[in-house]
């Protein structure tokens, strides 16, 4: 049966205390799963700070979602405007990525969620034998169709591969959807080579340069992490974080952990006191973030149309097109800002 669902923290476990804060005016995915709900509902932990969907929509609501293109539009028209905006995208996550892999360890990559396999095409030319899961059937055929890359269709999480066999992980704006973090990122430890690195984007509002970090939270996202909250997740599953960078051109976080070389129990609880009180990650939601979002946006606008040109080799319909969509979407950002500051 469609309906929503209370969730426990992932970082901490805390089931009881938690702060409601201020989330997405406009939620268009809520009505894709067919919930008598105009937005969803978003808190804070009260003990770890996360910041978090609750409650959510229950798993088959999720499923209505994420089937049949009403999340990720699989149309031919839509796949080859992917394909073709690849470099754009992906250049600059993968030259991070490879800057924190190891000599020593196996050029094997597994792509966690890996869409239509852009990234393992890019790593294969890097010199990696790549792997993916992806586990929506249609995604996976058309990764492997098109880009004749190995993308399966699964679920990942413990004891779906050999241990120890992979030198590097990716994931790419995974982490917000999974039901459950916390076991997949322990399947990742699992299959991880000692050494081995787990590189991770995922949305935030940490840092926000725009109204995106706001978009983020939508109903077809559980979680936001910040470096703090995705890091003592991980230590959980017992890889250590080793470097984190937030993107200011795309309001995402980059997080990479280690897994060490001789197993050791790593101190997540301690972590935990280190994070930012909750008080503040309310106070950040509620008040700041629209002011660094109106005071950034328009550098991260031209910032983000230098990219482009450079990328695309600056054809007048693509940067046409490109600019079109984002004048569109700063209007209704400020739109709904002035309705909901005067309301």
């Amino acid at each position: 049966m469609l309906g929503m669902e209370a969730v426990a923290c992932p970082v901490c476990d805390n089931t009881t205390a938690f702060s409601e804060i201020r989330s997405a005016r406009v939620d268009h995915y809520i009505h894709a799963m067919r919930l008598s709900r105009t937005r969803s509902t978003w808190t804070v932990c009260k003990r770890c700070g996360m910041v978090l969907q609750n409650p959510r929509p229950n798993h088959e609501a999720q499923a209505v979602l994420y089937s049949g293109g009403a999340y990720h539009s699989i149309t031919a028209e839509e796949v080859a405007r992917r394909l073709a905006m690849v470099e754009y995208r992906f250049a600059k996550k993968i030259d991070e990525t490879l800057r924190h892999v190891p000599a020593d360890v196996p050029r094997r990559a597994l792509d966690v969620g890996c869409g239509i396999g852009e990234v393992m095409a890019m790593l294969n030319t890097k010199g990696f034998e790549t792997l993916g899961v992806q586990p929506d059937p249609e995604m996976a055929r058309i990764a492997r169709e098109q880009l004749g890359v190995d993308a399966r269709e699964q679920y990942f999480g413990p004891g779906l591969f050999p241990p120890n066999q992979f030198g590097l992980v990716f994931s790419n704006h995974v982490f917000e959807h999974l039901s459950d973090p916390l076991l997949v990122a322990r399947g990742i430890a699992e299959v991880l080579a000692p050494g081995g690195v787990c590189v991770t984007y995922v949305p935030t509002y940490y840092r926000n340069r725009s109204w995106t970090a706001r978009a983020w939270m939508n109903s077809g996202h559980n979680w936001l992490f910040t470096h703090e909250t995705l890091g003592t997740l991980f230590l959980r599953a017992e890889l250590e974080p080793i470097a984190h960078t937030y993107l200011s051109d795309s309001d995402e976080l980059c997080l990479v952990v280690k897994k060490p070389l001789q197993a050791r129990e790593l101190n997540w609880q301690g972590a935990i006191h280190d994070h930012t009180p909750w008080a503040k990650v309310k106070y950040y939601h509620d008040v700041l973030l629209d002011v660094r979002a109106m005071a950034f946006t328009p550098n991260r606008m031209r910032i983000k149309a230098k990219a482009f040109r450079e990328i695309t080799g600056g054809r007048p319909r693509d940067v046409a097109q490109w600019m079109h969509r984002m004048v569109r979407t700063r209007v209704e950002a400020t739109r709904l800002l002035l309705k909901s500051v005067l309301s």
